[in-house]
């Protein structure tokens, strides 16, 4: 049962849903390819039909389920095989991945249904029991952090490979979701920083070296998912974009390019970027054919590409920002400069509260670029409205979004309020 919550990670939902989300809903990617429910994802045109809103709620929910199972049955097993401490290592271990999978629920649709415990049945007398009304965000963000601490107390320190729930990862995640409920508590994000520093990981000498697969589940990775190949889990999203026999998915923006360049940062650009020409092949609003950008940081179309969701650098820059919103500018600008060090930048410039607050933003935008955070962060920090509508194309000339408080938030899908009349609608939808 645990293998098969863990083999979720290889779904349609973290293979491609999980990029879309958090870089074409972005700054750093249009949709790209010829997908009409991407391109309402990339425009905020999304209505409730749209079909990977559907599919992102079924994949998330199927795999809670998976861990309720887990959680709900373990421990009445009485085989003598299974060890009480392997026993409280798969407790912790559907703990954490159900609090990874709630937390991707809530922050893209706010109040969701807790359902935390097995349906092994259906009986048509106790519908109530399946079919919930959907509960506060406050309800599910303490359902999260309890079972991370759940997690926090179980899992193994290392595990044979970064697909699995450690310590490390618990703390990541538990540093992460203290980032992003609100009120924000920074006290405790820097304290689950500091875990993870502790950890014993470090950063790789050199940023390419975790995309060039040299060094996959390197001491910078925190969790990550493990493809070894076609027989056993293979990473097929990678061609998802990077290639040119069709469109791909996630352009790289004309934004992005430009920071890149106005940092001077080409050792990060060309990790994550490069350029083909591709006349004849397609058209494209934003981009000349002859110098069209493809995502290059997943580069093996043999299905051994690895996806890291979470490294040490995304950790460091959080622990910068925590440090700046506590009042320790000095400490946050160290931490920033140790990854501007990595790319042969200088130092940061910034010198108050505010412009450290930017300069956190524009760090963690270079070096996590295509790696699904960038959404996530422009929401937590209440930028997404400003920095989205102020985007414009290569050209200086407005995208048009017209992004509002309402549509930070996804729809919840019609074919589940069709189901369960108990389900409300985010507003605007």
């Amino acid at each position: 049962f645990l293998s098969g919550a863990y083999a979720d990670f290889f779904n349609e939902y973290f293979m491609l849903d999980y990029f879309v989300i958090g870089d074409a809903q972005s700054d750093n990617a249009y949709a790209g390819a010829d997908n009409p429910a991407n391109f309402q994802i990339d425009e905020f045109k999304i209505e409730a039909v749209n079909s990977n809103v559907e599919r992102d709620w079924r994949y998330l929910y199927s795999t809670i389920a998976k861990c309720n199972t887990i959680l709900d049955n373990v421990g009445d097993i009485t085989d003598p095989a299974l060890t009480d401490v392997r026993k409280e290592q798969i407790i912790g271990e559907a703990s954490f991945i159900r609090a990874f999978m709630y937390f991707e629920l809530v922050r893209q649709f706010g109040e969701v249904p807790l359902l935390l415990s097995e349906i092994a049945e259906i009986d048509l007398n106790k519908l109530d029991e399946i079919y919930l009304s959907r509960s506060p965000v406050a309800d599910v963000y303490a359902q999260i952090i309890a079972d991370l601490e759940t997690a926090l107390g179980s899992v193994r320190v290392t595990a044979p490979d970064k697909g699995y729930a450690t310590v490390g990862a618990v703390n990541a995640m538990l540093a992460k979701v203290y980032a992003t409920m609100e009120p924000h508590d920074w006290n405790k994000v820097s304290q689950y920083c500091d875990a993870v520093i502790a950890g014993g990981y470090s950063l790789l000498p050199e940023y390419d070296q975790l995309w060039n697969l040299s060094q996959e589940n390197s001491a910078e990775s925190i969790f990550e998912i493990n493809c070894y190949g076609w027989d056993t889990g293979g990473n097929w999203g990678a061609s998802m974009f990077d290639g040119t026999d069709w469109k791909k998915f996630n352009t790289p923006t004309n934004d992005l390019v430009q920071a890149y360049d106005d940092e001077g940062d080409m050792i990060r650009k060309n990790s994550n970027i490069r350029f083909e020409d591709v006349s004849g092949k397609w058209s494209d609003r934003y981009w000349p054919l002859t110098t069209y950008p493809l995502i290059n940081k997943y580069r093996d179309f043999n299905g051994t590409q690895n996806f890291i969701l979470i490294r040490l650098a995304d950790i460091l820059l959080l622990k910068a920002e925590a440090l700046n919103e506590l009042g320790d500018l000095t400490g946050a600008a160290a931490l920033v400069d140790e990854i501007r060090a990595r790319v042969d930048l200088d130092n940061t410039t910034a010198s108050s509260q505010e412009e450290m607050r930017l300069a956190i933003e524009k760090e963690r935008r270079l070096e996590l670029a295509f790696e699904g955070h960038r959404w996530h962060d422009l929401k937590r920090t209440g930028r997404a409205i400003e920095v989205m509508n102020a985007l414009r194309d290569g050209s200086g000339n407005s995208l048009g979004y017209a992004l509002d408080e309402n549509r930070l938030l996804w729809p919840i899908p019609q074919s589940e309020r069709d189901k369960n009349d108990k389900l409300t609608q985010n507003a605007a939808y």
